[in-house]
C-alpha cells in the first residue's frame, strides 16, 4: 500500500512538473504552478515513513494542480494520480497495513 502510494505520487508529481515548466503565467501563478508538483513529490517521498503527512501533502498538491490549471485533460492526469496516492497513503495510515 505504501509503495503504491509512493509510485503514484512520484509519477503524478513528475508529470505535473513537466506540465508546470511550460505553463504560461507570471508572478504568484507561476510560483504556485511550480510549487504544487514539488509538494506532491515531497509527499510521495514521505509515503513510506509518514503516510499521514504524505496523504495531506499529496491531497494539497492534487487539488492545487486541478484548481490552478483548470479541469482540463492535462491537469486531470497528474491530479488524479496524486489524489489516488493520497488516498492509498491515508488508507495505509488509517488501517495500519504493514504488509509490503
Amino acid at each position: 500500500m505504501r509503495i503504491s502510494a509512493f509510485i503514484l505520487g512520484i509519477v503524478g508529481g513528475l508529470i505535473a512538473m513537466s506540465y508546470a515548466m511550460f505553463q504560461p503565467g507570471y508572478g504568484l501563478v507561476k510560483i504556485l504552478s511550480l510549487s504544487m508538483p514539488i509538494v506532491g513529490l515531497i509527499g510521495a517521498g514521505l509515503a513510506r515513513p509518514r503516510p499521514r503527512i504524505a496523504s495531506i501533502l499529496m491531497l494539497i498538491s492534487g487539488v492545487g494542480v486541478m484548481i490552478l490549471w483548470g479541469f482540463i485533460f492535462l491537469s486531470t492526469i497528474p491530479g488524479i494520480l496524486l489524489l489516488a496516492g493520497a488516498l492509498l497513503a491515508y488508507l495505509n495510515y488509517r488501517f495500519n497495513w504493514q504488509a509490503e
